[in-house]
Order: structure tokens, then sequence, then C-alpha cells
């Protein structure tokens, strides 16, 4: 005979022949360890404490779960017994309270044991400033999501049945969002699980002028235009790129192209010029794209590097190597830069004139390494010439110098990288035949070639070295290409100069040249900006 049987059939011995008195209940309350009461409906596998109020309770009463004694059992008073509840697998488990000093009653009434709730994942996100997500719980009864701690952006909320919905409002740029959410199942709401989210809600809007002859402003047709027009009504573009063809990333990490491709450089399989965004292929995990002449290069979230285009003779996206570790890319008329995350700096395609930086210039098909340096930070590859800066802040440059691009007071071509700033540099970008830095104290420097006033520096005098454009302290953002430049300022304004034949400045106009910076309208949100060969992209709030 099993213990718990032996122990009932005790009891049942045990009750006097002339009857029982009887033992009233009126609650039975799952508290906690000091016995405050819960609002709960069950007790966890691990056991609880209940409380017991009726009537005809005696001193050396037992409370016996599932036949066998409880943990511990308190008499309180003739109406109330206390008791530890032992720990059990989840299910149905009987309880009887005997009154066994006085040879009094059994009373009889069951108990619940319910496992936690159980988060079914912990990784969640959204796309841009619209969320609709289903948080993912597992209980044995129904589940109550909430708002534990932290607050949601406006026009987001959380349902009892947790789903989080709705458009983010008073988003400025990118928001991140931390809050604590809190499920508990309907048999014990007194021991919540919590989730700690961090989301990040995005607004971006692009927008493009200039010219358009390929469909490059990504607006459904061909016509030029002088000033910035919004690309649809999407609002989830994240990074943008352009040359003749122009590229954006969506926050939710696909890629979309348009504009020119006559070398593949859309990337979409074919050859056929497209004047509104379409998406390549169905990936999800691209995270950074440049566009150069004919030639498009990006690497996705895994730190692969994928190139097409005229370079590599392809038209869809194509692996280079195999390697995961490949950090950021650039590209020139016809070659390739990039850098890895051990902080070496690699290039491969057209070195005619050195711009691969490898001491020579010989072509070649596949990343070869610069030097040996492991402290390059980031890159830029002009038409013909490259830039590179380094961890120390400083500024290098190598490839053609015919207009002095290269910024080291000669026309010398270099096929090494030549230091040109010793610190201080933040962000660089190469023109046709120009160069371009933002410092971190905020200001601009511009040298080369400044036949249409592309350095902004109010004149049309060609920089042998590098020369600050203005006093401003306030330049944040930078992009170059052909014989135009853009910058966005700290306060989020957009400014543009050089060559503004076709619209490309953005200023209302569609001739000449414009030597010095003059603001794109009147926005203060724009948040990245992409030059191309003869038209602006850029992303705003």
């Amino acid at each position: 005979m099993s213990s718990k049987a032996q122990n009932l059939s005790k009891l049942a011995a045990s009750l006097p022949e002339g009857g029982v008195v009887p033992v009233a209940l009126t609650t039975l309350t799952i508290t906690d360890s000091s016995y405050v009461a819960l609002p709960d409906l069950a007790v966890r596998p691990a056991g609880g404490y209940v409380k017991i109020i009726g009537a005809n309770f005696a001193a050396g009463c037992v409370l016996y779960v599932n036949g066998a004694p409880a943990t511990t059992t308190t008499f309180i008073s003739s109406t109330e017994v206390r008791a530890e509840l032992p720990a059990l697998a989840v299910g149905i488990y009987s309880l009887m309270l005997f009154n066994a000093a006085s040879a009094a009653a059994i009373w009889a009434s069951g108990i619940l044991y319910s496992a936690a709730p159980v988060w079914g994942t912990t990784a969640y996100s959204n796309t841009g400033n619209v969320i609709s997500t289903q948080l993912l719980a597992t209980g044995d009864s129904i589940l109550t999501y909430s708002l534990a701690s932290g607050t949601l952006p406006a026009g987001v909320t959380l349902s009892s049945t947790g789903l989080l919905s709705g458009t983010a409002s008073g988003i400025t740029s990118s928001t991140t969002v931390t809050f604590t959410v809190s499920v508990a199942d309907a048999q014990n709401q007194a021991n919540p699980q919590l989730l700690s989210l961090s989301l990040t809600f995005y607004v971006g809007k692009l927008w493009a002028t200039g010219g358009n002859s390929l469909g490059q402003l990504g607006l459904g047709d061909i016509v030029n235009r002088s000033f910035m027009t919004q690309v649809g009504s999407a609002i989830d573009w994240k990074t943008t790129s352009s040359y003749n063809s122009s590229f954006s990333i969506k926050t939710d990490g696909t890629l979309w192209a348009w504009g020119g491709n006559s070398y593949g450089t859309l990337g979409d399989n074919t050859k056929v010029n497209k004047s509104s965004p379409i998406q390549i292929g169905l990936l999800t995990n691209w995270k950074y794209i440049v566009s150069g002449t004919g030639i498009t290069s990006a690497i996705k979230t895994d730190g692969t590097l994928w190139a097409w285009g005229s370079t590599r003779g392809n038209s869809s996206p194509v692996q280079i190597g195999t390697l995961t570790t490949w950090k950021t890319t650039s590209c020139g008329q016809a070659h390739v830069l990039a850098t890895k995350t051990d902080g070496t700096l690699w290039g491969y395609g057209d070195n005619t004139y050195g711009q691969l930086g490898i001491g020579s210039t010989v072509n070649t098909g596949s990343p070869t390494q610069v030097g040996v340096l492991t402290t390059w930070l980031s890159i830029a590859a002009g038409y013909y010439h490259s830039i590179g800066i380094k961890t120390d802040g400083s500024l290098s440059t190598w490839g053609r110098n015919q207009y002095n691009q290269l910024g080291d007071n000669s026309i010398n071509d270099q096929s090494l990288p030549v230091q040109i700033i010793s610190s201080g540099c933040k962000i660089a970008a190469g023109g046709r035949y120009n160069t371009f830095v933002v410092k971190t104290d905020g200001t601009v420097w511009g040298w080369g070639h400044n036949g249409y006033g592309q350095i902004g520096d109010s004149t049309t005098t060609r920089r042998t070295t590098p020369y600050q454009i203005g006093a401003l302290t306030t330049w944040n953002i930078l992009s170059s290409s052909w014989i135009s430049t853009a910058v966005i300022k700290t306060d989020g304004t957009l400014w543009t100069w050089g060559m503004n034949s076709l619209g490309r400045l953005g200023l209302g106009t569609a001739s000449g040249y414009i030597n010095s910076p003059n603001q794109v309208g009147s926005l203060t949100t724009w948040q990245s900006v992409a030059m191309g060969g003869t038209n602006l992209l850029a992303i705003s709030s």
C-alpha cells in the first residue's frame, strides 16, 4: 500500500464512531509567507501558503495535501488555520483538514498548482515608427500583459493580451524606448514574469533633387527637379547612397534601388533603368551600401561584403570572398575600398593612378590589404583617389592628384597613403577632383579643383592643401560627388554648394554654380545625405 493510501486509511480509522463535529469552511486564501492574502487562485510548483477561515477548528489539527501532511500546519484559533504547502508538480490536489486532537472531523477541498508564465521569445523589433507585435508567453491559464515600468511613445499601446501596436508620434529621428512588460496568469497574479524590452522607433523620409534622366530621383518619371521632393510616402528609410544609380536601406534591413542600370548596378539581375524604388531580393540583413560610377558595394549585418556592376561583371549581388569581418566600404569610379573590424584597410578594382594604395598601379580583382596598419577608422573614395581616417584622427590620401585633390601641395599621384592632416578628423568625402573633411571641432575643410566653386570658399581658386571653409563650428555630416558637395549641420539644416546644373543643389534653380554654402529649404531634421553624380538624396525625420 502506498504511503498516501496508508495516511488516508489512518485518517478514516481515527474518526469517532458516533459521527463528526462539523467543520465549517468560510474561505481558503492563498497568501504570502507572512500570510497576507494574495489575489491568486493557485500556488506555484515550489509550494506556497494558505489561510483557512471557518469554524470548529481544534488545536493539533493537520492539513493533508494529496494524503500527505503539509510542510507545517499552525492552529491560530477555532476559526483560523494556517499552513505551508509542499512543492508539487503542476496539477490539482486534494486538501483535508483533520482535527485529530479532538477526534473531530475531516474537511475536504482541493487546490491548483500552476506553473509561472514563460516567455517564448525575448527578441522583438519594429519597422520605422510603426509597430504591430504580439508578445509571446505561455502559461497554464489565461495570461494578462501590462506595462510594469517605463513609458511607451505616444500613439503606441500595449493591450492586456500582449499586442504592442500603433504609430509612434513625436519621433524626431531615431528614438530608443526601454520599458518592462509584466505577464501574469489568471491563477497567480502575485508572481508575474517581467521582460525588459528596448525598441527603436525611427522616422526617415527620403527626398531627392537634381538630374533625373535615368530615373535616379526615384519619383516615377525622368523629369529633373530643382528642389527637394519626397520620394513616395514611406517613412522607414534609414541610409541612402547615389551616383547614377540610387540606393536606400530601410529600417527592416531590406535593400531598394532605382536609377541608371546600364552596368547592372541596381542589382536586380537586369540592365533596365528604374524610375521608382524597387526591392532587391527578399533579404532583410543589408546594413551599408555605397554607389560608384558603375559599381555598387554593400555590407550585410553578418559582416559579409557584396558587390555588383561593371567592375564585377554581374547584375545581382555577389559575395566577395567568405569573410564576415567587413565593417565599412566606399566606391570610386571603378575601385572599391573596405575596412575590417580589426582596423585593416583593403582595396580592389581599378588602380591606374594608385588609388588602391598598395604601392603599385596594378589592378586587382580581389581585396588586397593596404599596408599593415590596424588603425583605419573610416574611408572615402573619390573618382580616382582615396581618403582614409585613422583612429588617432589623422587623414591620409592617395591616388590621382591632377588637381591637388590629395592636398599634399603637389600634383604627383601617390600609390601609398600620405598623411595630410595629423589629427582631429571626423568624416571625409571625395568628389571628382576634390577632398573634404569635417573635423571633430565642427569645422569643414576642402581642397583640390575649384573651377565651379565646389570647395565652397566663395572663390574659384584651386586649393593645394586643406583650406577651412568659413569659420563655423557646427558642420556634422558630409557628402561629395563629382563637383558638388552637401553638408548637414548639428542643428539639422542642410547646406550645398558647387555645380548647380540640373538643380542638383536643391536651391530652386538649375544653372551655374554656387561657391559658398547655401541652405536647402528650411527643414531642421535632416539625418543623412548622399550627393550623386547629378542629383542629391537626403533623409529627414
